[in-house]
């Protein structure tokens, strides 16, 4: 093998690493940019996973993937759902598995933006009319108020409901 032989080579070898590493950069954008992962976690009981999905749509509160759930459609992997109230609420389809079972369960998980909390002393600020807010305060400003629910469905008809209050 000749110097520039191994020289080529190398140039290659270096040249594939970069385009392995652009490559892989570019696909990991492109597949955050479509929706939110959800990952698929393990529980031991319905009611754990229940009360995992819960934490788990906080951990994307806190990620601020809701933050404007008032102003703009809900996230991508996510739901946009009407109700009677005008709160605008985001549902999310969340697969979970049980040990003990091969088969993969569903657990429905909502977030609806309640109200802003204000400063202390003064009252909550509410959500009004299609999901708008009634003055112009936002989540960057004031933390907001948010109702989680989780419904988990198992084997055999099981189905577990957590449902909480959490102020980011």
């Amino acid at each position: 093998m000749s110097k520039n032989q191994g020289s080529v080579l190398l140039l290659s070898l270096i040249l594939s690493l970069i385009g392995l590493i652009l490559i892989s950069g570019l696909f990991t954008a492109y597949y955050r940019m479509i929706k939110i992962v959800f990952p698929i976690r393990v529980y031991s009981t319905v009611r754990e996973a229940a009360s995992g999905t819960v934490t788990l749509l906080a951990t994307y509160i806190d990620n601020k993937y809701f933050s404007r759930i008032d102003q703009a459609d809900c996230p991508r992997g996510t739901v946009e759902i009407s109700n009677a109230s005008a709160i605008r609420c985001c549902k999310a389809n969340i697969r979970f598995k049980l040990t003990n079972y091969t088969e993969t369960f569903t657990a429905e998980g909502m977030v609806c933006l309640i109200s802003l909390a204000s400063a202390s002393g003064f009252s909550a600020l509410p959500v009004i009319g299609g999901g708008g807010m009634t003055l112009p305060y936002n989540c960057d400003n004031y933390p907001c108020v948010y109702s989680i629910t989780s419904t988990a469905y198992g084997p055999q008809g099981v189905s577990a409901y957590v449902e909480a209050v959490y102020v980011k």
